[in-house]
């Protein structure tokens, strides 16, 4: 790898691979934080902080998992935030 490719690597959001689709081991970790918390819920934020990502990267997996049935995403009705909670679909994963 050149120096040069390390340094964009670098600048890359963390989560991301070179294509734009978020690395397997964070999205496992979201689930993994999600069936872990309270109510298998978070707001978007608190999720990010747990599982070290920033809010973006964060954001397109839940996206992304939405999509897929695994998990929900609401307006939280306490403070309008997004709310992630885990699907019933998402709940069966082991």
């Amino acid at each position: 790898m050149s120096l040069r490719s390390e340094r964009r690597t670098k600048r890359r959001g963390r989560g991301q691979r070179a294509e734009g689709a978020p690395a397997a081991t964070d999205i496992l970790k979201v689930l993994k934080a999600l069936k872990e918390a309270l109510d298998h819920a978070l707001t978007l934020t608190a999720l990010a902080r747990k599982v070290s990502l920033k809010v973006g990267p964060c954001q397109d997996i839940c996206q992304q998992l939405s999509e897929e049935g695994l998990l929900e995403i609401e307006p939280d009705p306490e403070t309008g935030n997004d709310l992630i909670k885990l699907s019933a679909k998402g709940m069966g994963l082991s």
